[in-house]
C-alpha cells in the first residue's frame, strides 16, 4: 500500500488553539455578507496546505485571519454542492441529481439563501456560476438574486465570455472570463457600500475547472508552472487557473478593505468538490494533485473528493486563527449565517444542516458526525444501484459504496477498511444509508423541474441539447400559454447531415418539420401552437442518424457540440 502522507503534517500550520470568543454587540446594519467559491480546487491545491507549486497568497491570507472549518465536506460533483450550499439540504431533497441532462434543476419552490437575505433587507447579487437551472424558473434571478451576471455555460473556453447579466446576453472581446466576474463584484460591492441597506455577493469562479487542451487561463499564467517538467499540461493548467483566481480574490478583498466595509462583511470561502484528475478522453493528461494525502479525487466519495477547506472571516467579532476539526458539511453553510445574521429560516421544507456559529463563538458543542452523499449515473437503474458511488457518515465512522467501513476520526486516510472486522456495524451503516437514501430521494424522486415555456418572465428559451433527458428524448417542459411560438436553430452543420435529412419539433400529439436547406445557416419555424401542460419537447432528425464522428467538431466550437448534433443552439419565443 502506498505510503500516506502525514495528516498531522499537512494540518500543523493551520493547527491553532480555539478560545472562547468574546460577544461583541451587533451593529445596527447587519453585515455584509461576500460567498466565493471556487470550483474543481481540492484541498491541497492551496499554498498553505503546503501544496509545493502553486502559490496563493490572497487565500493564505484569507485562511489566516478566519476560522478554518479543517473537515468541511461537499458533495464530489457541482450542481449537488451548489443546491446544498444554496439551501442547506441535501441535493436529492432540492431536485438535483447530477450536473446534465436537467439533473442540475433546482425546484423553484426551494428557500436559498439568497431570498432570506433579500426578505432580510440585502441586496443580492450573483457573480459567475450558477449551474442550478438555465430558464425560468430556475434561474438566479428566480431564485433570491437582484442581479446576476453569468456565464453562459455552453462556451468552451474562457476568453471572449458571453455573460448573461439579468437574462440578456453581452460579449467582452478580449477579455478573460474570471476578470469580468470579479470586475462585476467589485463593482457591485462599490455601488452598495454607498447605500444603507446590507449586500450579499455570491462570486461562483469557473476556475480551475478545465475542459480540454487549449487556453483556459492568460499564457503568462502558464509559463510560470513549465519549470516544473513532472507536471501535465493539465495540472499546469488548474494551477495556473488558481492563481488567476487568488489573484482577483485579492482584488476583491482589498477593494472591499478600501471603501471601509471590511469590519462589516462576513467572507466565506469554500469549494465544490475535490480536484479533477483530467479532462475525459485526455488520458495522457491524468495526474493527481497534491491532495495532503487524502484519497480520491472529484468524482468519488473518499476524502479526496469531497473535503474541502471552509474560511469564514468577520474582522473584528471571529477570532482570527482559530481551526475547528469537526467533520461538517455544505449543508450547515445557510443554517450558520442565518444564526450569525439571527435570521429566521423557514418551517416549510427539512433543514439538513446544523448552525456552526457555537464552533465560531468557542463553544462546547455537543456534535454528532453526520454526512450523506450519491451521485446518480443516469445509465443505471437508480434502486439497484444505490451504493455506487454513495457514502455517508454517521458518528466515527464513514461507509463507502455500502462495502468499505473507516474510522474517519481516526484514520482520515482512509487506509483502513474496517468490514471484514466489524461485520455488525457494517450492516448498522448500511440499514441508516438506505433509510437516509429512501427520505431525501423520495421528496422529489427523479422528477426533473421543467422549464416554463409561456411565461411573460422568459418569453424566449434557450433549449441546450446538454439539458435533454435521454430516456425521454427531450426537454422536461411545463407549456403556461400554447403561443404561438417561433422556433430558431443556429449554425446548422451541414457536413455532418446527410442531405434531404429533416428536423421535427416534438410536442405530445403534435409534431413540424423543417427541411435542410444546405443554402442556409439558420432556420426558423414561426406559428407554432403547443399544447399546454407538462411533458417532454423534442427536436431530432429524421432521414439520418448520430454519426460516430464529427467532421466540423473543433474544440473551440463549444463544449456540448456533440451532444448538440446537427446545430450550436435552439431557441423557443412566445410571440
Amino acid at each position: 500500500m502506498k505510503k500516506l502522507v502525514s495528516y498531522m503534517a499537512c494540518s500543523l500550520p493551520l493547527l491553532m488553539s480555539v478560545s472562547t470568543l468574546e460577544a461583541k454587540q451587533a451593529d445596527e446594519k447587519k453585515p455584509n455578507v461576500v460567498f466565493i467559491l471556487t470550483d474543481d480546487q481540492g484541498y491541497g491545491d492551496f499554498g498553505c496546505m503546503g501544496n509545493p507549486y502553486v502559490k496563493t497568497p490572497a487565500m493564505d491570507k484569507l485562511m489566516e485571519e478566519s476560522v478554518f472549518f479543517n473537515n468541511f465536506h461537499v458533495s464530489a460533483v457541482c450542481a449537488p454542492t451548489r443546491s446544498s450550499l444554496m439551501t442547506g439540504r441535501y441535493n436529492y431533497r432540492t431536485g438535483v441529481s447530477g450536473v446534465n441532462k436537467s439533473k442540475v434543476n433546482m425546484y423553484a419552490d426551494e428557500n436559498t439563501i439568497a431570498e432570506y437575505l433579500k426578505e432580510a433587507g440585502y441586496n443580492t447579487g450573483l457573480f459567475g456560476k450558477w449551474h442550478l437551472g438555465y430558464n425560468y424558473p430556475m434561474r438566479a434571478i428566480d431564485q433570491g438574486f437582484d442581479v446576476a451576471y453569468m456565464w453562459d455555460e455552453m462556451q468552451f473556453f474562457r476568453n471572449d465570455p458571453v455573460m448573461e447579466e439579468n437574462g440578456t446576453n453581452k460579449t467582452y472581446k478580449g477579455r478573460f472570463l474570471t476578470d469580468v466576474i470579479f470586475e462585476k463584484a467589485i463593482d457591485y460591492v462599490e455601488e452598495q457600500s454607498k447605500k444603507d441597506e446590507p449586500f450579499f455577493a455570491y462570486v461562483a469562479t469557473f476556475l480551475p475547472h478545465t475542459h480540454h487542451d487549449g487556453s483556459q487561463v492568460p499564457e503568462e499564467y502558464m509559463r510560470r508552472f513549465d519549470k516544473y517538467n513532472e507536471l501535465s499540461w493539465h495540472t499546469r493548467q488548474c494551477y495556473a487557473m488558481i492563481e488567476k483566481v487568488d489573484e482577483q480574490l485579492g482584488a476583491l478583498m482589498k477593494r472591499i478593505e478600501e471603501l471601509g466595509e471590511e469590519e462589516n462583511t462576513i467572507f466565506i470561502f469554500a469549494t465544490d468538490n475535490g480536484p479533477a484528475e483530467c479532462y475525459p478522453g485526455q488520458e495522457r493528461d491524468c495526474q493527481l494533485r497534491y491532495r495532503c494525502g487524502l484519497r480520491g479525487m472529484k468524482g468519488d466519495p473518499y476524502e479526496g473528493g469531497i473535503k474541502v477547506p471552509l474560511f469564514i472571516k468577520w474582522k473584528g467579532h471571529f477570532k482570527e486563527g482559530m481551526t475547528v476539526d469537526k467533520y461538517t458539511a455544505h449543508v450547515d453553510v445557510v443554517p450558520t449565517v442565518m444564526d450569525i445574521l439571527d435570521i429566521p429560516m423557514k418551517k416549510d421544507k427539512v433543514i439538513d444542516g446544523r448552525s456552526l456559529y457555537p464552533f465560531i463563538k468557542g463553544e462546547n458543542v455537543a456534535w454528532e458526525n453526520s454526512y450523506f452523499y450519491h451521485l446518480y449515473i443516469p445509465s443505471m437503474a437508480m434502486r439497484e444501484n444505490m451504493w455506487k458511488k454513495g457514502t455517508m457518515v454517521s458518528g466515527e465512522y464513514k461507509l463507502v459504496e455500502g462495502k468499505e467501513l473507516f474510522n474517519i476520526e481516526k484514520d482520515p486516510f482512509e487506509a483502513n477498511d474496517l468490514a471484514n472486522d466489524m461485520p455488525e456495524k457494517l450492516q448498522e451503516m448500511r440499514e441508516e444509508y438506505k433509510a437516509r437514501f429512501d427520505e431525501y430521494l423520495s421528496e422529489r424522486g427523479l422528477k426533473r423541474q421543467p422549464n416554463i415555456l409561456g411565461s411573460e418572465k422568459q418569453k424566449l428559451v434557450n433549449m441546450f441539447y446538454f439539458e435533454i433527458v435521454p430516456d425521454q428524448k427531450g426537454w422536461p417542459v411545463k407549456v403556461v400559454d400554447k403561443g404561438p411560438y417561433k422556433l430558431s436553430i443556429y449554425d446548422i452543420q451541414h457536413a455532418d447531415i446527410k442531405p434531404g435529412a429533416t428536423f421535427v419539433l416534438k410536442a405530445k400529439d403534435k409534431e413540424w418539420k423543417l427541411d435542410i436547406d444546405p443554402s442556409k445557416k439558420d432556420l426558423f419555424l414561426e406559428g407554432i401552437k403547443l399544447p399546454l401542460g407538462e411533458y417532454y419537447l423534442s427536436l431530432s432528425i429524421e432521414g439520418d442518424k448520430f454519426p460516430k464522428a464529427f467532421k466540423t467538431w473543433t474544440p473551440e466550437q463549444g463544449r456540448y457540440h456533440r451532444m448538440e448534433y446537427g446545430h450550436r443552439r435552439v431557441t423557443l419565443e412566445l410571440k
